[in-house]
């Protein structure tokens, strides 16, 4: 059951609405034109709470369906990612035209610079950066002008910003001997040799219990394809062996041609790696087991063995994984091939049918069950987890494998491969539908436990009901619950016009009082610097669990204490909840900030920028309120306080009044207090601070009308 929305929300009126589908509006839009400002945002949080089917995905899918402008990505359900699917199948050519059209992707013109002039937006598709130029005419109307960019051969100037970005060196090369209680580990050329993933009790003498640093340990998450043996056919096996057998070719060929131990690149200012490179797995296997094990001789003869076999892992190994029953082909290749076997027998894998006890189990079986299950994400942060995928919505909905692809997600260490035979695939590029949907699969479990731990508004299991995951054993989940909890808040962020602005957006004053500085842009200066200055320890704000609930009224979005003149605190956050908690926190913590910036906390304000506007709301309101203090504290996460464009908002506009700005980084403990100079701001707009104060918009804004509507009262 769905909590009412706050205030007169719950009564607007969408009867024009109610009848269609989403899917009828994604089609068709047009019942959603013609409208403005908040009243459009109040519709789009009625309608997608208007179904009977509660589940945050189904509440997404309406939000989308609703909103005004989506990006190129806006969240991602599984109904938006069946959808996709659905679509890519009905449009899905003949393999030989498929061939032919990304032929002429690579073979078209390049650009050999980048234009420094005009507007700009940019994709990435097949390494290539698609970049378009957007031109104004004398008459008004725009022109665009495509700009595509070899990322594997970038011009010099993305080559002049390059910084070094090799895939991390995992953390167990850094560990000698550690033996993790119940972890276990498989070797891959035991995994070879046997053709299938063994029952444990099968091959508990094979299995390598300590952490070894000279050793790759890839950790593979996947669905039990039955409910007694997770792989009755051994196609897991023969994808997860052949797979990394290709993906170990290529970072072969990637050091071969770019150098063993020269680093792969990247450009920050794009947010891409650029250069010759490999995919994620080539690039992790080069760092942690070709750089340790091979000279420049044994690479070269490396080579030598992967071009014997270049045409089998062309495409990663696919149809080689779909044909070797038993893997009797590949045993065969390596016997014939010294260095890639030797390399191989560096890599070890943990599968939970092989590495964990199975049932019926003796009592010290069930002893190290228990202990492995409680090292899971310690197993998972040792190394990189590969997703091992062929339902990419299925795998999402078993509760376990969410859990292990959002600890994989929350320490970066992410490695989706292909599960089984599919068309979409062909490439071994895992489908996209899973990328996306883990673009906002983080966010939205996130929503749904502070709904639980924070407004209290359903238990632990309707959470995961609502979540539509599922267990086996259901005397699984509350394990899996208490596990989701402790990862806490996610730390990337995800952009899209489509957000939903709430709380309260503050602005700075003119020192008579009477006016508001606002400088309504939400692009950030180049010139703007960053300088840490101090360390705070706050991380205690995300800890579900251990933290009182919030049981009173919650934390409105602006608090002032009438104190007199001091300093600001202003709250940015992702979803309503989690301003809520942060806030929180500030309040009953106020005294650390206070003392290390030698200052007196006289007012604070929340504001929520929500992506994935799925979860519980208090406020479901935005306003713009004049702030006459001179110091501000901006309090969130770094990427959001770098790179939300409501925050740029408030920093261009505290810089237009020349407020000092620090913000604190409360995902981090060292070095997270920083002062911030965003450089000189000219064309602010002063407006006079109403009586009444700045209109309130009911039902927030979305971010593409927040510009427009944010100081406006005929939204």
């Amino acid at each position: 059951m769905v909590a009412p929305l706050p205030g007169t929300l719950g009564t607007i009126d969408i009867a024009d609405l109610v009848t269609l589908s989403p899917t009828a509006l994604l089609l068709d839009p047009s019942p959603l034109l013609g409208r403005r400002g908040a009243e459009v945002a109040a519709r789009s949080l009625r309608y997608a709470r208007s179904s009977d089917d509660d589940s945050y995905d189904a509440i997404g899918f309406r939000a989308v369906a609703t909103a005004p402008q989506p990006g190129t990505t806006p969240m991602q359900t599984f109904e938006g990612a069946r959808l996709g699917q659905q679509r890519a199948t009905a449009r899905r050519a003949d393999p030989l035209v498929d061939e032919l059209r990304e032929q002429q992707v690579r073979l078209r013109h390049r650009a050999l610079t980048v234009p420094l002039d005009g507007r700009f937006r940019f994709d990435v598709r097949d390494r290539v950066l698609e970049l378009v130029r957007i031109e104004q005419g004398p008459d008004g109307r725009e022109s665009e002008e495509p700009w595509p960019i070899a990322l594997s051969y970038p011009p010099e100037m993305l080559l002049r910003d390059a910084v070094d970005a090799d895939a991390p060196v995992q953390v167990a090369r850094h560990l000698v001997g550690l033996r993790v209680p119940g972890a276990h580990w498989l070797p891959l050329t035991e995994l070879v040799a046997a053709g299938r993933f063994a029952r444990m009790q099968e091959v508990a003498g094979r299995l390598v219990a300590d952490t070894d640093p000279d050793r790759c340990h890839l950790f593979v998450s996947h669905r039990w394809l039955s409910p007694a043996q997770p792989d009755p056919d051994g196609r897991q096996a023969r994808f997860v062996a052949w797979q990394i057998v290709a993906h170990l070719a290529q970072a072969i060929r990637v050091a071969r041609r770019r150098g063993l131990h020269q680093p792969r690149l990247s450009n920050p200012q794009v947010g891409f790696v650029i250069g010759l490179h490999g995919s994620r797995l080539a690039e992790v296997l080069l760092v942690n087991v070709l750089r340790p094990a091979l000279t420049d001789e044994t690479l070269a003869e490396a080579w030598d063995e992967v071009l014997r076999i270049d045409r089998l892992v062309s495409d990663r190994g696919l149809q080689a994984a779909a044909d070797d029953e038993g893997l009797r082909r590949l045993r065969a290749i390596l016997d014939e091939s010294p260095v890639l076997r030797s390399l191989l027998a560096k890599i070890l894998v943990w599968y939970d049918y092989s590495c964990l006890p199975q049932p019926p189990r003796t009592p010290h079986q069930q002893t190290l069950f228990r202990q492995g299950l409680d090292s899971l994400v310690t197993c998972q942060m040792l190394g990189h987890t590969l997703i091992l995928l062929d339902d990419a919505e299925d795998y999402l909905q078993r509760a376990w494998c969410t859990l292990e692809a959002l600890v994989a997600d929350h320490w970066q260490r992410v490695l989706p491969v292909v599960g089984g035979p599919h068309g979409t695939s062909r490439h071994g590029e895992v489908e996209i539908h899973f990328t996306d949907l883990m673009e906002d699969r983080p966010h939205l479990v996130w929503r749904a436990l502070l709904d639980t731990e924070v407004f209290g508004v359903q238990t632990s299991m309707d959470c995961l009901r609502r979540l539509r995951l599922d267990a086996t054993d259901p005397a699984d989940l509350p394990f899996v619950y208490a596990r989701l909890r402790e990862q806490g808040a996610p730390t990337k962020i995800h952009i899209d016009p489509s957000e939903l602005v709430t709380g309260v957006l503050p602005l700075p004053c003119t020192p008579d009082g009477g006016h508001a500085v606002a400088v309504l842009a939400t692009d950030r200066r180049a010139d703007e610097e960053v300088v840490p200055i101090a360390s705070l320890d706050w991380s205690g704000w995300v800890e579900l669990g251990t933290r009182p609930r919030i049981e009173t009224a919650p934390l409105r979005s602006w608090l002032a204490s009438g104190r007199g003149p001091g300093t600001h605190v202003a709250v940015v956050a992702a979803c309503e909840g989690e301003a809520v908690l942060v806030a929180d926190w500030v309040a009953a913590h106020r005294a650390d900030l206070e003392q290390l910036l030698d200052v007196r906390v006289v007012s604070l304000s929340w504001l929520a920028s929500d992506v994935v506007p799925v979860g519980h709301f208090v406020e479901a309101a935005l306003r713009a309120a004049a702030v006459p203090e001179r110091v501000w504290v901006l309090v969130g996460h770094e990427q959001r306080l770098l790179r939300s464009e409501a925050v740029q908002i408030i920093v261009r506009s505290a810089a237009a009044a020349s407020v000092t700005l620090y913000d604190l980084d409360v995902g981090k403990t060292e070095g997270n207090v920083r002062r911030r100079s965003p450089g000189t701001e000219r064309g602010a707009t002063t407006v006079p601070v109403p009586a009444d104060g700045f209109p309130r918009h009911e039902g927030g804004l979305f971010l593409s009308d927040l510009v427009h509507e944010l100081l406006s009262r005929d939204g």
